[in-house]
């Protein structure tokens, strides 16, 4: 015959367990939103390029990105959706339209990355990107669309990794009204004076 008492602690001990599962759940379900990953872009930086036959041009781009908002040292920090939102301003465009005669453009773009871990500049793999087909106005602004895979890094250094972006190469294929194509080298230097930065993560040293 089982006793009453040990019903009881058999019961009370039933109980425990689940309550120490039922922290452990909450505790992960709050790191998990804690880390939740945020979007974060760079804002409108302009650059200086270069194209074929047009040179010091002013052109903006918008880098985006999706980044983990905190992080532990040691942790492989990634950034995902990466992509760059661009405009070439109209003069450029114009040319491009009459005087190269391009009716759309494709291409792919090497973006310059680094990472500023805690103070220290580290530079990084070059972020390819490729450029889908884009319509080409015969007046106003040229926008075009570059994404691909974004930059990751190791964290080594408690405090705050800041993902930044640099100057970027390509090549510009031009489609004119007849199916002819013809690729142009694309530099573009970014002007110094603006924060490049893409997403910033707070890393935080082992418990």
């Amino acid at each position: 015959m089982v006793r009453l008492s040990e019903q009881r602690s058999t019961g009370a001990r039933r109980a425990g367990i689940r309550a120490i599962t039922l922290g452990a759940g909450l505790a992960l379900v709050g790191a998990v939103v804690g880390a939740a990953p945020a979007s974060a872009d760079t804002g409108a930086l302009t650059y200086n390029c270069s194209a074929s036959i047009l040179t010091n041009q002013l052109l903006t781009a918008t880098v985006h990105a999706t980044a983990p908002a905190t992080a532990t040292v040691g942790d492989t920090v990634a950034l995902s959706g990466f992509s760059a939102d661009v405009t070439v301003n109209s003069g450029a465009t114009g040319a491009l339209y009459w005087f190269l005669g391009a009716r759309s453009v494709s291409g792919t773009a090497s973006v310059q990355t680094s990472v500023d871990n805690a103070g220290t500049s580290v530079p990084q793999p070059n972020a390819e990107l490729a450029i889908p087909s884009a319509p080409v106005p015969s007046s106003g602004e040229l926008k075009i669309v570059a994404s691909g895979p974004g930059p990751s890094f190791v964290t080594t250094t408690a405090g705050t990794v800041r993902f930044q972006v640099g100057g970027f190469t390509g090549d510009l294929i031009a489609v004119n009204s007849t199916g002819g194509t013809s690729t142009a080298p694309v530099n573009c230097v970014l002007n110094p004076g603006q924060d490049p930065t893409v997403a910033s993560v707070a890393v935080s040293a082992p418990a």
